[in-house]
Parts: C-alpha cells; sequence; structure tokens
C-alpha cells in the first residue's frame, strides 16, 4: 500500500500550438523556412515572439536586409521558438499555459480554441527593484518613506554585521561592519519595525540630547546607504501586483508625486497590456520611469482554457504509487545534502548536542562557524570544513543497477522492467528514511484518447527532475487561476500542519540575488508564519517570526530550527520554485536544514553507468520512470546513419540539458545541425538524447478541433500517516552553555594525522606507552581517543591533567611519532565537550570516564589482535558492541532493537549464513554444539573487554536515574546508539558503510540466538 495519496487536484500544462504543427512545419526540410515564417504571422505566435525577445520580433521584419550569417541565426531562434510553442508543457511567457483540474471517476478534459484563454501581466521584479533603487537613492524622498531595520543585521562582537547588503537584487555579494556603538544601537532598534525618519531622529535625541542635528542626520544617512535600513517599498511575495504595491507605498509622499503619476500611467498599460503594440507602450513607459534600465520591464504567463477539466482518479493514484517507489530510490541513492551533513559534523563539534544558537551568530564567521561550503551569498569566507564523512555509501545501489542495466544490454532490451525483486535489490526497504510530508510530481500521460484513459490504456511517463516539494508548482499562478486553487493550496498546508502539530511552519520570505528571479516567487498566503529576510513581510505582525528569533540546533540525525517566541519547533518551507541556491545564505539555511533528515526528492537515476552510449527505457506497471536515453558524441556525429542504426535511435528524440528540452526530428536537416551545434558546445564530451514519450499518436489530450497536444499534468500527493515523515524529535532548548578547553587549560587535545593503516600500530604501541607514562607520574587524571578524517585521517587524543607540561609532552610525543615516520603531523585544537549528546550534565562525568575505560580496553583489545587468529574486523566489532549492551545490563532480548543503523542488504545477509554458527557462539555459548574458533575468539575478547565492565555499569547507572528524575537530555536509546558508534570507532578506522555491515551482522546474529532461545524454553 502507498504512503502517499494524491490530492483532489492537478495542474495542466500545455503549449499553446498543437503537437502536430512540428511535424507540419517539418514535413518539408527545402520549405521549413517559410513554414516557420507563415507560423510566426500568426497572432498568438507573434506576441509569444514578442513577449520573450523584441530583438526576434524585429529581425523577423529586417531579414532583407541581414548578412546570410544573421539570417541563419535569426531562423534558428525561430526554430527553436516555435518548436517549444508546440512541443514543450512548460510554462513561458506566452508560448505556453497552465489550467487547474480535479481528479473524478472520468475523463473530460478538453481544451478551448484557442488555447491560451487569458493572460497575466505585471511588472518584472528586477524593474521593480531598479524603480525603488530611484526612489532610495533620492534625498529626500527616502525621508519620507517608512524605514525599517534590514533583517539580517546582528551584532557580533563590537560590530554591528550586515552579510548581505544586496537589497535591490544586484548580485552584490558584499558584506558590511560597522561599530556597534550606543547610537547605532539606538537607531537599529528604534527601526525594528516601520518607523519614519522624524521618529528614527525622535529616538536618537530621547537617547542622545547633546548630539546635534548634522550629526544624528549623518548617522541616519550612512546606515541607510549602507542597507542597515530600508524602507518598506519592496512587494511581498503574496503580492499579485507589485506595481499597484509599490503605488499604494507612494500615496501621501509630495516628494515622490511626480514619479507617482509615471508609475500610475505603468499601473494602468499593465493592466490593458495583452497584444504586442499594448505590450510596446508599456516597456516605454516603464523605461522612461526608470531611465538607463536596460533589462526585461514585465512578466507574462498565461492560461490555458479548458471545457472541462476532470482527469480519471486512477492517474492520481498511479502518481503516488511513482513516488513512493521514487522516494524509495532517493532513500538509497543518499538522496541527502552532503554539505549540510559535513556543516552539522562541524556544528557538533563546536557546539555539542542540545545547544540553540541564533542563526545569524551561527553563520557568521566571527563568532559562529562561517556559512556551509557551496553557500555564496556571500561566499563563505572560512576553510573547507572538517568531515568525517563526505559521500553517502551507495555502493549496495551502485551494484545493483549496473546489473539491472547489464541485463537490458545482454538481453537486448529496449524497456527495463523494474519489478519487485529488483526493486527490493536496488533500494531494500529497510533503507527507507523519513519521507518528505507532500510532493509534486510531474507526468504526461501516454493515450490514444480521452476514453482510452478511462479504460486503463494509458502510462504515466516520467523524466529524472519529475520530482519537487509539495506545493510548489502551484505558487506563482495563484493569482491568474482563482481563489480555489488558492484554498485547495491552504488545504494542502493544512494537511502537513496536521501531520506534524508539534510543529509551527514559516514560509521564508526573500529577494534572490538576481532581481528577474523574484517573479517566480510569488505564492499565496497560506495562513503560516512567515520569515522576511530582505523583503518586505505579507502577514500581520503576529505571524512574523523575525530572524533574532531563531535558534539553531541539532543531533546526529539532522539539524532542528526553534522559535524563542513560540517555544516550539519550526519547519521553514517556500510555495514557489525559486531555487535556494540564489538566496541570501540564512534563507537557503533555513530551507536546507529543515529538509534535514529527509529523503531528498529525486527520479530515477542510472549511478555509475549514467554516461553509458544506451540506456534503456525504465517502466513499474503502467509508469514510465526513465524514457530510453542516447549519449552522442562527436565520433558518433559523423556517421549519424549508422550510429542511429547501431543503437536503434528513433527519429524523433529530445535533446535534453539539464531541465531544457528540445524535440528534434533526427531525419531532417535542420535538427541534425542543431545537433551539431550541441556537440560542438560539449567540448568533446556527449550530449544527451531521450525517447519522444508520449509519441505524436499518443497525446490524449485534444482541443475543439480535435487537434492533439503535448500536456503534463502535476500531482500533489502527501504522505498519509505521520509515522512514515517523523524524523529524530528535537528536544526543548538547553541553556546549558557548552564548556570549550582550549590548549593551556585543564584538557590538552592533539590531533595526530596518519594514515589509516596505522592507526592500530599507533594505538597498541606508542599511544598505550604514553598513557602508561603519564599515570605512572600520576599527570593524567583521564583520557580517551577516537578515529577520525577531516577528510585527512587522524586521532583525536584528549587528556585531562592539572600539569600545564602535558600538554608539552603530547606535542613532543606527536612530533616523534612523525619524525619515525609512523605520522604525517600533530595539532593542537580546543577540546568541546559533546555533554547533551549524551545526556547531559547529569550523566556526562561517568560517561567520560566509560569513554577512558573503553579507550583502555580497546586499545588491549587492538594490541592482542596477535592472539586471536582469522579474526575478522567486522565479527570483532560485533562481539564489542555486543559486549557493551551485555555490560550495559542489556537482556538479550531486547539489544536487536537498541542497534543503531538499519542496513539489511544481500551482502550483509550472506555473510551472515555463511559465518551464522560462528557468530552465534562468539556471542554466547551453546551446550549443544560449539564452534571452538568461535569461542576462543569470544574468550579473548571477553578477557580484553572484560575491565571496562564497572565504568559502563557505572554510566548506565547515571543514565537511568537522570531518566528516572527526568532529566536526561536524549532518549536512553539514542545515548547507547552513540556508544555503541564510539566503540566501533575505537576499534575500527573511519568507515560508515562498514559500521552499517557490522550492525546488520549484529542484529542477525541476536535474531538467530533469540530463535534458539525460544525454542529451548518450548522443549
Amino acid at each position: 500500500m502507498s504512503r502517499y495519496v494524491p490530492a483532489d487536484f492537478y495542474l495542466l500544462r500545455s503549449p499553446a500550438l498543437p503537437a502536430e504543427t512540428f511535424r507540419e512545419f517539418m514535413s518539408d526540410p527545402d520549405h521549413t523556412s517559410d513554414a516557420l515564417l507563415r507560423l510566426a504571422d500568426a497572432p498568438e505566435v507573434r506576441r509569444a515572439i514578442f513577449v520573450a525577445s523584441e530583438g526576434l520580433a524585429e529581425g523577423l521584419t529586417q531579414l532583407e536586409r541581414m548578412s546570410p550569417k544573421s539570417v541563419a541565426r535569426v531562423y534558428s531562434r525561430l526554430w527553436r521558438y516555435v518548436t517549444r510553442m508546440s512541443t514543450r508543457p512548460t510554462p513561458f511567457g506566452a508560448f505556453s499555459g497552465v489550467a487547474a483540474g480535479t481528479f473524478s471517476g472520468r475523463t473530460t478534459a478538453r481544451l478551448e480554441t484557442p488555447v491560451i484563454s487569458s493572460t497575466r501581466v505585471r511588472a518584472d521584479m528586477a524593474w521593480i527593484l531598479a524603480c525603488i533603487k530611484r526612489l532610495e537613492d533620492d534625498h529626500e524622498i527616502w525621508r519620507s518613506l517608512r524605514i525599517v531595520r534590514n533583517a539580517t543585521v546582528h551584532v557580533s562582537g563590537d560590530r554591528v554585521v550586515l552579510p548581505h547588503a544586496d537589497v535591490y537584487g544586484n548580485s552584490d555579494r558584499t558584506s558590511v561592519r560597522v561599530r556597534a556603538t550606543p547610537a547605532v544601537h539606538t537607531v537599529l532598534n528604534a527601526a525594528a519595525t516601520p518607523v519614519t525618519y522624524p521618529e528614527l531622529v525622535d529616538a536618537l535625541t530621547a537617547a542622545f540630547p547633546e548630539a546635534t542635528g548634522p550629526q544624528k542626520e549623518n548617522l541616519l544617512q550612512r546606515l541607510w546607504d549602507l542597507n542597515f535600513l530600508t524602507s518598506d517599498l519592496r512587494p511581498p511575495q503574496t503580492t499579485a501586483q507589485p506595481e499597484q504595491y509599490l503605488l499604494d507605498g507612494l500615496a501621501g509622499i509630495p516628494q515622490a508625486a511626480e514619479v507617482a503619476e509615471r508609475l500610475r500611467e505603468v499601473v494602468e498599460l499593465v493592466r490593458h497590456a495583452d497584444d504586442p503594440a499594448s505590450l510596446a507602450r508599456l516597456r516605454v513607459a516603464q523605461e522612461k520611469l526608470v531611465p538607463g534600465y536596460t533589462g526585461q520591464t514585465y512578466q507574462l504567463d498565461s492560461a490555458i482554457g479548458l471545457r472541462s477539466d476532470e482527469l480519471n482518479r486512477s492517474v492520481g493514484e498511479a502518481a503516488a504509487d511513482a513516488v513512493d517507489v521514487l522516494m524509495r530510490l532517493s532513500a538509497a541513492t543518499g538522496a541527502t545534502n552532503a554539505h549540510l551533513r559535513r556543516y552539522r559534523e562541524e556544528f557538533l563539534e563546536r557546539y555539542g548536542h542540545g545547544v540553540r544558537v541564533p542563526v545569524l551568530e551561527l553563520l557568521g564567521p566571527d563568532q559562529g562557524l562561517d556559512a556551509p561550503e557551496s553557500y555564496t551569498e556571500p561566499t563563505r569566507t572560512a576553510g573547507r570544513l572538517d568531515s568525517a564523512t563526505d559521500l553517502e555509501d551507495t555502493s549496495s545501489y551502485d551494484r545493483a543497477v549496473v546489473e539491472f542495466a547489464h541485463q537490458a544490454w545482454r538481453e537486448g532490451m529496449l524497456e527495463a522492467e523494474l519489478t519487485d525483486a529488483w526493486l527490493d535489490r536496488l533500494a531494500p526497504a529497510a533503507t527507507v528514511g523519513p519521507l518528505l510530508p507532500a510532493v509534486d510530481l510531474y507526468l504526461q500521460i501516454e493515450a490514444t484518447d480521452r476514453q482510452a484513459v478511462d479504460r486503463g490504456e494509458w502510462r504515466a511517463v516520467l523524466r529524472a527532475d519529475c520530482l519537487a516539494h509539495g506545493g510548489r508548482t502551484f505558487g506563482r499562478f495563484f493569482d491568474l487561476l482563482g481563489d480555489r486553487l488558492a484554498d485547495q493550496l491552504r488545504d494542502l498546508a493544512r494537511w502537513e500542519q496536521k501531520l506534524q502539530p508539534h510543529v509551527a511552519y514559516a514560509e521564508v520570505a526573500y529577494l534572490p540575488t538576481y532581481g528577474r528571479a523574484g517573479n517566480v516567487a510569488a505564492h499565496p498566503d497560506l495562513g503560516t508564519y512567515e520569515i522576511p529576510v530582505n523583503t518586505s513581510p505579507s502577514v500581520p505582525a503576529d505571524r512574523v517570526l523575525p530572524l533574532d528569533d531563531i535558534l539553531v540546533g541539532a543531533d546526529d540525525r539532522r539539524f532542528h530550527l526553534w522559535s524563542r517566541r513560540l517555544d516550539r519547533e519550526i519547519v521553514v518551507t517556500q510555495h514557489h520554485m525559486l531555487s535556494p541556491l540564489a538566496a541570501p545564505n540564512v534563507a537557503r539555511f533555513l530551507l536546507e536544514a529543515s529538509q534535514d533528515g529527509y529523503v531528498l526528492p529525486g527520479g530515477f537515476h542510472w549511478g555509475p553507468v549514467s554516461n553509458a552510449t544506451f540506456l534503456p527505457r525504465v517502466t513499474r506497471g503502467n509508469v514510465v520512470l526513465r524514457p530510453a536515453e542516447w549519449r552522442l558524441d562527436a565520433h558518433g556525429l559523423e556517421d549519424l546513419a549508422a550510429w542511429r542504426e547501431r543503437w536503434r535511435v528513433p527519429r524523433y528524440v529530445h535533446f535534453v540539458n539539464l531541465d531544457n528540452r528540445l524535440l528534434l526530428d533526427l531525419d531532417h536537416p535542420r535538427c541534425v545541425a542543431e545537433l551539431r551545434e550541441e556537440v560542438g558546445r560539449a567540448g568533446g564530451g556527449t550530449v544527451l538524447l531521450h525517447e519522444m514519450l508520449p509519441d505524436f499518436e499518443h497525446h490524449w489530450l485534444t482541443d475543439d478541433l480535435g487537434r492533439r497536444y503535448t500536456e503534463e499534468i502535476v500531482v500533489p500527493v502527501m504522505a498519509t500517516r505521520s509515522e512514515t515523515i517523523a524524523r529524530h524529535p528535537a528536544g526543548p532548548p538547553v541553556e546549558i552553555p557548552s564548556r570549550r578547553y582550549p590548549p593551556g587549560s585543564e584538557w590538552s587535545y592533539v590531533k595526530l594525522y596518519a594514515a589509516f593503516e596505522r592507526h592500530d600500530e599507533i594505538i597498541a604501541g606508542p599511544l598505550r606507552e604514553l598513557i602508561a607514562e603519564l599515570r605512572a607520574e600520576d599527570a593524567v587524571d583521564r583520557w580517551f581517543y577516537i578515529r577520525y578524517a577531516d577528510p585527512r585521517p587522524h586521532l583525536r587524543i584528549r587528556v585531562r591533567s592539572e600539569r600545564p607540561s602535558v600538554l608539552g609532552r603530547l606535542a613532543t610525543w606527536g612530533r616523534s611519532l612523525v619524525d619515525a615516520g609512523l605520522a604525517q603531523d600533530v595539532t593542537m585544537d580546543s577540546y568541546c565537550p559533546e555533554t547533551m549528546r549524551y545526556g547531559g550534565p547529569g550523566t556526562f562525568d561517568s560517561v567520560e570516564l566509560l569513554f577512558e575505560a573503553n579507550s583502555d580496553a580497546t586499545a588491549r583489545l587492538i594490541a592482542a589482535r596477535a592472539d586471536l587468529p582469522q579474526l575478522t574486523d567486522e565479527h570483532l566489532a560485533v562481539a564489542a558492541v555486543d559486549t557493551l549492551h551485555r555490560h550495559w545490563g542489556v537482556p538479550l532480548a531486547e539489544r536487536m532493537d537498541l542497534l543503531p543503523g538499519h542496513q539489511d542488504d544481500h551482502a550483509t545477509r550472506d555473510e551472515f549464513r555463511k559465518a551464522r554458527a560462528y557468530l552465534c557462539e562468539l556471542l554466547l555459548p551453546w551446550d549443544r554444539s560449539t564452534h571452538e574458533e568461535g569461542r576462543a575468539h569470544r574468550m579473548g575478547i571477553a578477557a580484553a573487554l572484560a575491565p571496562q565492565e564497572p565504568a559502563v555499569r557505572a554510566a548506565s547507572a547515571a543514565v537511568r536515574e537522570a531518566a528516572e528524575r527526568g532529566r536526561l537530555a536524549v532518549p536512553p536509546a539514542h545515548l547507547l546508539g552513540s556508544l555503541a558508534h564510539m566503540q566501533i570507532n575505537r576499534l575500527l578506522p573511519v568507515d560508515l558503510a562498514r559500521e552499517e555491515r557490522c550492525y546488520g551482522l549484529l542484529r542477525h546474529t541476536l535474531r538467530a540466538l533469540r530463535g534458539r532461545l525460544a525454542a529451548e524454553e518450548a522443549r
């Protein structure tokens, strides 16, 4: 049963021209150019081209005066535009449009003629911001505006920092700092909500009566010029007509009367703009208002007309099933933000578990960690983050997908069915992590007509980029599609909230660094809280969460965000398709941190065979998860016909470049020429071609005249149960500050960089000898070590002592190992205890003593490996973790449920089957049958680990007491899981995939032992 259900509505996307148009103007290669010119003269095509490129529209009237090269360029662009207008449903100006429909028991959806029923024009956001800049640059006007503090401003030491100074969408990545003087604080506090200029002057006068008028004016002007202060003229993202909002903001300002009058003309022209002539008048008026502006001045979206909007609900049900499968595959391919995982590790290293840090402080380079890697708004100034892990282990998926492809190649199949058996190979059910609450799925329906859909004679066709976060696809069109759609999107948001009643949802509102990208950020007000970053809020003040209200915490599994005011976890969302990569760092981080711990949406991916010349169509039931595809290089292009015959490439294919798709007829010289250009741009690489699905005979959507159209359906699907989306819960905010022990304090901490292959040698020899010497001199109170990689492998050795000389001893010892060739480098660092990860202040002292006992025991065990021949690393880890559980006091029957990790692949099961008797003996003797090698290894391991038992039992008692008193910061099972992880870490070089296998082997062994005990009790 699917873990998702479809919404009762969908979005229909369709181009303005029938699909057959493409074949008509391509039918005669000798007359394709003439056919294109005739099409370009049609009113709907002329308008679409004018909106997309006035330069091309002008060029079409000047062909006789152009050079042959220029003419060829015009025809190439015209061909691409008309091809798009007849074959690509993605919304773009007047080339294609959108409509909302409903699922029901039948399919009646049919297009009106003409297809584009209406358009909506609004001022381009880049032009709006340029107009605002003109206003705010005027000395007289800005002092008449309502003024507000930039939301990203925060204090760092003796400076007030503006991490992202751009407020006009000019891609300005400048960061600004000013001295945090009392006067600056007074101004910024007074401008926490919009105020007038006189009110700011009054605030300064009240705080500093001795200050002169020019001093106050100069301070305010400086903070304004540096963008610490801005106005409230920036339109909220829930505003359908930003030019009207801007005009309203100028009401009652005499200094802006002339601008307001011209803007009023723009507003009036926007209302009636539709054809090229009216659009040209609008552009002229906008350019007069903002002289020197050279970009696009307006933005147009189109609605398509439907005679009826019903679509058989079986399509929605298939969409829900497909999303379930794709999210399972995404979990197996490690679909997470790797840079965020590295950042989370650094967060825990610096701050520890349970500690909450203000988000602006965290992202700052002064007192925080700086931005995560790959963030560019502004760019991270610190170096690469330390990390024990870089990439998810996808080796199991990679092996399976290679076999899946090889089977199709071996049998010459154009289509490969993803059966249940193959799905289990690629993505075992146990690998599924928490699911996103809502997802949008993009699909096309392959059917001969509407009746075929109702008869079940259809297939859904997906692409590689077929998933998006739920509801985002619809946001930009909310004003175009009416109140009904907005209500449906609110229902979807309420469904999400119902699934997670313990969290508060908040929309992050921001202007992107590239102003024009703001056009796609429009969305309806869905009733959530809002976090404005560098734009005006669109909700009442009681629903605004300022950035300085937001705290960031983390555990081993995810980040979580917390609102001080609400005293609860918040999930930050956006209901539009603007890429967070273009967002200010704080907005991007809030979005990515809110997704941390979820499986991120993605389509079917071929992994290590993605660059193969041919890959088959992938199907599952009546869903095409990915079309067949080919990669063409310059060599194949030399004899395209032979290449097509060898690889069975059809006549019609899509050229695919990221999310851009262009239909090609490989029998047509023009398409071959276009393909040749693309191969040339690839610079020695390949270009990607996808088969055309559906083909021309399987476009089911028709208009009043019976002409067939390409379509795309966007189906929102929602998780059915809270359990499927549940992530590791965030605990309440912790007020205990994280302790830091810098070099020279009671804790000395060295990083000894050495190859993983030398770690055991160092631990068993020089490290044990060093600790023994320090203990003999009574110079060490406690100590422990862990293995790490940042990404260079090293040992982290921490020693507590009252003697300052111990730090020098550690440095000298490390240098001697470097000189001897055992290590590569040695460095000092500060020790930040992970107090909250291990239960809190009431338990950490006993846990730290356990660290020492486990370090001693594990070092002793590593040294004794020579006495345990044939003992593998994985089997040693299995025994060591089970010994920890036994010392902790966990009954054998309960241990399996407390293991971290979830891997249960074929390789792990096979390994257990081969070593079942040995592994069972390794953990528990059996009188009926003794495995001698397992018995010998069990006794040797037990002897080495026995000295740690008192410390383990003491820590276990401390944890139980803290839990009984309600003082335990993490669930006991999570704490024990962390200790198990540290046991394997001390025992084996860092390898998370191998650690997962160890847990899998232990899980199988415990299951077998439970079965054995149950059978014996039954006797």
